[in-house]
């Protein structure tokens, strides 16, 4: 069975799932180069705390207000389990925190940042592209897409930083 056979047979739920955690990396992928071109001091030995600090905190805001809004809407019928969202949701941030973890611990001080940058950028660019072709994009449409979304993804961090991250 082809890949794009596969994903068109997932379910609603999965479907969801896969959503959840490719939302969340994106969005820990942008707030990340947002944070790591605001922090780029190659004497800063702090980047792992950046790293987690920022993708933490931002899988507990998003924890936070997805469970108010949960309660403030009320009981609604939903096919995904909320621990179930939650968790696709950590496994994005997650994937994103340790890919960005591994290029700082990997490299010296003075190019690390620069490099984690590019990496989780990279990211972005490889999620959308994958994705696209999953759902049966052509190399050529995968590959522009996914050059959109690494620019829409650089444009919102630029936005970010500029209003003071």
């Amino acid at each position: 069975m082809s890949s794009r056979a596969r994903a068109l047979q997932r379910t609603d739920e999965q479907r969801h799932l896969v959503r959840e955690a490719l939302t969340m990396a994106l969005y820990v992928s942008i707030t990340l180069l947002a944070a790591e071109t605001a922090t780029n001091s190659p004497s800063d030995p702090r980047a792992e705390e950046i790293i987690w600090a920022t993708t933490v905190g931002l899988a507990l805001a998003h924890w936070c207000a997805f469970i108010l809004a949960s309660r403030l809407v009320g009981p609604i019928h939903d096919a995904v389990p909320l621990g179930r969202q939650l968790m696709a949701e950590l496994v994005g941030a997650a994937a994103i925190g340790v890919v960005a973890t591994i290029v700082v611990v990997a490299l010296p001080r003075d190019v690390q940042w620069e490099v984690a940058r590019y990496t989780i950028a990279a990211c972005v660019g490889l999620v959308a592209y994958g994705q696209l072709r999953l759902l049966g994009a052509s190399r050529p449409r995968a590959l522009r897409l996914a050059i959109v979304a690494l620019a829409l993804a650089e444009g919102v961090a630029t936005v970010k930083r500029i209003l003071g991250h």
